[in-house]
């Protein structure tokens, strides 16, 4: 089996930096890598962007004039997502979470430091080893913990098939996917069938659907799904056929306007088992499309070619996820107690340049991190604390819960209060931005929700003399 691996971008230049990453990586020498941005400055979707992925790894496989996908038949197409914006993780946004440094050495990464990407990598090419052609598809904010690891597993899968990990229902579920198995071993290689997936659904609609088992888990969408090669190859055809439904969502037909198309909803809901008895009910689902016109068009195509599609789930015992969507989340993973730590070998201090009696800070269980630094001084960091990619003269200024990202030129006696998060980056011209914000603010909640460090927008405003009309 030949092995491509394509990542999505946002744009060209976030492209750029993810292909200077896939070129570096010397565990990659004998795969092709591509990194791949949407087009025309155009937002696809999760759908747009694996079909974009498809049709690069066509064109530098068969070349852009080829009228056939043969070549699916004996190539594995592994699409990582890296991110997009990052914009709930700010200072993963230059080059997408893919590529966030973690810790620890481990996965693709060639004896460096690993990022998400080298280690789901890894995952992804365990789990389709054998596999007999086809696209495999994940997202990078997530950590996998796969205890019980079948080489193979997703391989044995027809159609389509995702992998689900073991999650709280009620926690977990209304916020993501949830697979229903129709019957059969689901943590067998290839999975089982499903009789629904439902998606973002609340937990009574999740409890009547049979999807809560028992310890009141579900089997949760990882983000990972293995589309047999006669179903790639259907997908693929309809955005490099002259014509085809779904060119507008890849570069093909960028030029006539994009569209956007989610992977697991447009497509995965068309899948016989995704969730969806009949068409109407299908085409009438809310669309992040807003053209009416073309979210027809491509659900009809959909449809067609999915319907006869059987749509699998492959649920590993002891499997479990984290997700790494926000700074809090990530900073959680690096400080806290979790089942990463030891599997993946997350480590206190990493690949730092400091002079001896340099200490993170000796709690019980949580810990603070210092990350591809230099430290100055002998100096101790706070309690969950993370310093990364930084040049600092002391650690003793940064308080606890604080997280100092990429900064350099500091003064001496900087400090930085706690639960805050300064990150510097510089810009195309030379010039640097300073970012700063509190670790727990979401940076996409709406004004009247919205906090900086900690507190309502109104209240920061307010200090500074401004109101909502200066910005």
């Amino acid at each position: 089996m030949k092995v491509a691996i394509v990542v999505t971008a946002a744009n060209e230049a976030q492209a750029e930096s993810c292909q200077k990453e896939l070129d570096g990586r010397k565990d990659l020498a004998d795969f092709l890598c591509l990194a791949v941005a949407d087009p025309a400055g155009c937002r696809i979707g999760s759908g747009g962007g694996t079909l974009n992925a498809l049709v690069a790894a066509h064109d530098a496989i068969a070349g852009p004039q080829s009228q056939t996908c043969d070549w699916l038949d004996e190539h594995l197409v592994c699409v990582v997502h890296s991110g997009g914006d990052s914009q709930r993780s700010p200072s993963q946004s230059v080059c997408g979470k893919a590529w966030s440094t973690l810790p620890l050495f481990g996965g693709r990464s060639g004896g460096e430091l690993a990022a998400p990407f080298d280690l789901l990598v890894d995952q992804l090419l365990a789990l389709c080893a054998g596999c007999k052609g086809g696209c495999v598809v994940a997202c990078s904010d997530v950590l996998l913990h796969l205890p019980t690891l079948r080489a193979g597993a997703l391989a044995g899968g027809r159609g389509v098939t995702g992998l689900a990990v073991n999650a709280d229902g009620a926690r977990y579920g209304p916020k993501h996917g949830v697979y229903v198995a129709a019957g059969g071993d689901a943590a067998a290689v290839g999975g089982a069938a499903c009789a629904n997936f439902l998606q973002k659904a609340p937990i009574g609609a999740l409890e009547a659907a049979g999807a809560v088992d028992g310890r009141g888990e579900v089997a949760l969408d990882s983000g990972v799904l293995y589309v047999d090669a006669p179903t790639s190859k259907a997908l693929l055809k309809l955005c490099t056929d002259d014509g085809g439904a779904l060119r507008s969502a890849t570069s093909r037909g960028a030029a006539g306007g994009c569209a956007r198309v989610e992977l697991y909803s447009d497509v995965l809901n068309a899948v016989s088992g995704g969730g969806y008895d009949d068409f109407p009910t299908y085409a009438a689902m809310k669309a992040d499309e807003a053209d009416p016109a073309k979210v027809r068009r491509f659900r009809e195509a959909l449809w067609a070619a999915l319907r006869p599609v059987e749509l699998r789930v492959h649920r590993p015992p002891g499997a479990r996820f984290a997700h790494l969507g926000t700074t809090a989340e990530y900073m959680d993973l690096l400080t806290l107690p979790s089942l990463f730590r030891e599997p993946f070998g997350l480590r206190r201090f990493a690949r730092n340049a400091a002079p001896p009696g340099c200490l993170v800070d000796d709690g019980a269980d949580a810990w603070s991190v210092a990350l591809n630094s230099v430290i100055s001084k002998p100096s101790t960091l706070a309690a969950k604390a993370v310093v990364e990619h930084s040049r600092v003269d002391s650690l003793d200024g940064l308080g606890a819960g604080s997280l100092l990202s990429c900064c350099r030129g500091l003064p001496a006696d900087f400090a930085l209060d706690a639960k805050t998060m300064l990150q510097q980056v510089q810009l195309l011209d030379g010039s640097f931005v300073a970012l700063v914000f509190g670790v727990a603010d979401d940076v996409k909640a709406p004004f009247e929700q919205a906090t900086f460090l900690g507190r309502p927008w109104a209240d920061a405003l307010k200090r500074w003399g401004l109101s909502l009309i200066h910005i």
